[in-house]
């Protein structure tokens, strides 16, 4: 899941398009701000069930699969982290994460107020409990956003984009930007990405065996792709036809190959691209660099997000009455995103709010208002687990799952000067 606060951006017109669909459904999200007031713990029959038709309309997957031995579990106690490396004077915001080591790293940024440029921001945890922010050390993260984080081998991989916002400076076009790190900690910046990701606004990356996928839109616009193998060397995908006139939302390992979802620009009479969501598009590739249409046939609306699932692929699109307050349109693939159907909206959306994680091919659900945790190993029998431990705030969402823990994270409004948003993150400890 791309865990993505309401935060403006002057430049990234895919942040404004999600943000706007987000809203759409505010129904599902519970709004697009979070509370700083924090709820008791809720103390469940662990034993309840809950029976759905396996679609869960308003649960949305963390984009980083878990592959730690399934378990059975009957409770999650919730430790609340030190807040101090997720405080500043500005507002900070959390982007993406991914498992690493015994541990997880975050993916940021820090928005000074009442002006100032945005510092890309990276923290690091060994044992998801206790969390350092990575000095920005020569200005390595200086001047942008840093929009993802994914990891192969032993090769972590960001990328984001220039953001200059303070008032003496000349505005530009924001350039790709990747970073690379072999332990979290230590992040030097892709020599390439000037010349291969300089024209790319970039929204995310996706980390398989033979490498990282970076994607966003060019600036002459499309959908725009690059390679890399290592992280600090990429190439520009050749096949600008495949993804003219297409948006790429998201792209995931499927563990067999690489599977994207997005939609296609419709324009109107005049030539003007429509505001509207475009109809679904998908992509798939083995390798990351040859990639092929997928069948997501001709009904749906765009997908914006794309996640493994229990013996799948998740899609998430733009509900089927645009405009409406209705759940997200759900798909599935089988088929590693060859073809896609769409599933029949839920018959009840009671999962409100929810966000969710892999953990041992079961999912985990965060679910808001009211603010419960469960688990299923098929999609469609939900377990509700007794919480306990820290209390934790509304509006909280999974961000990454490590071995038997769940990271969350959420916003809290601190009320200081120029300072506005501070982040929170809790471990949730699956027993």
């Amino acid at each position: 899941m791309i865990v993505r606060s309401a935060r403006a951006s002057r430049h990234s017109t895919h942040l404004s398009r999600v943000a706007a669909a987000t809203c759409l459904t505010a129904v599902l999200l519970a709004g697009c701000t979070a509370s700083s007031e924090p709820s008791d713990g809720i103390a469940s029959n662990a034993s309840t069930l809950i029976q759905t038709d396996g679609s869960l309309g308003s649960l949305r997957l963390s984009p980083t699969p878990n592959v730690s031995p399934a378990s059975t579990w009957t409770s999650i106690t919730w430790a609340a982290s030190d807040p101090a490396p997720f405080s500043g004077p500005g507002n900070q915001y959390v982007f993406g994460g991914v498992p690493w080591s015994s541990g997880s790293v975050l993916v940021g940024e820090e928005a000074p107020l009442p002006s100032g440029n945005v510092e890309g921001v990276v923290w690091s945890s060994p044992d998801n409990a206790h969390w350092q922010r990575i000095p920005n050390t020569g200005g390595t993260f200086s001047g942008a956003e840093i929009e993802a984080v994914a990891a192969t081998g032993s090769t972590l991989v960001a990328v984001g984009d220039s953001r200059l916002e303070d008032s003496a400076t000349t505005l530009t076009p924001p350039i790709g930007i990747a970073w690379v790190s072999s332990d979290g900690t230590h992040w030097q910046r892709s020599p390439d990405d000037t010349a291969i990701l300089g024209d790319i606004v970039v929204h995310g990356v996706a980390a398989g065996p033979s490498g990282f996928v970076a994607y966003g839109n060019g600036l002459g616009g499309g959908a725009a792709l690059a390679f890399s193998t290592d992280g600090f060397h990429w190439k520009r995908e050749g096949a600008d036809a495949l993804f003219a006139d297409s948006n790429v939302a998201a792209i995931t390992w499927t563990g067999r190959g690489f599977a994207a979802v997005g939609s296609r620009n419709v324009a109107q009479p005049s030539g003007v691209i429509s505001q509207a969501p475009g109809p679904a598009a998908a992509w798939w590739s083995s390798d990351g660099q040859e990639w092929h249409q997928s069948d997501a046939g001709s009904t749906g609306y765009a997908l914006e997000s794309v996640q493994p699932w229990i013996n799948s692929l998740r899609a998430i699109g733009i509900p089927p009455c645009f405009g409406c307050i209705s759940p997200p349109a759900e798909w599935r693939s089988t088929d590693d995103g060859r073809t896609w159907r769409q599933l029949p909206p839920p018959p009840t959306p009671n999962f409100t709010g929810s966000t969710a994680v892999l953990v041992g091919g079961r999912a985990v659900s965060l679910q808001d208002q009211p603010l419960q945790v469960t688990w299923t190993a098929d999609g469609q029998t939900w377990k509700v687990l007794h919480v306990g431990g820290s209390p934790i705030p509304d509006s909280v969402q999974l961000v990454v799952a490590a071995d038997q823990t769940v990271i969350a994270m959420a916003n809290v409004t601190v009320g200081r000067p120029n300072d506005q948003v501070d982040m929170r993150v809790f471990a949730g400890q699956l027993h």
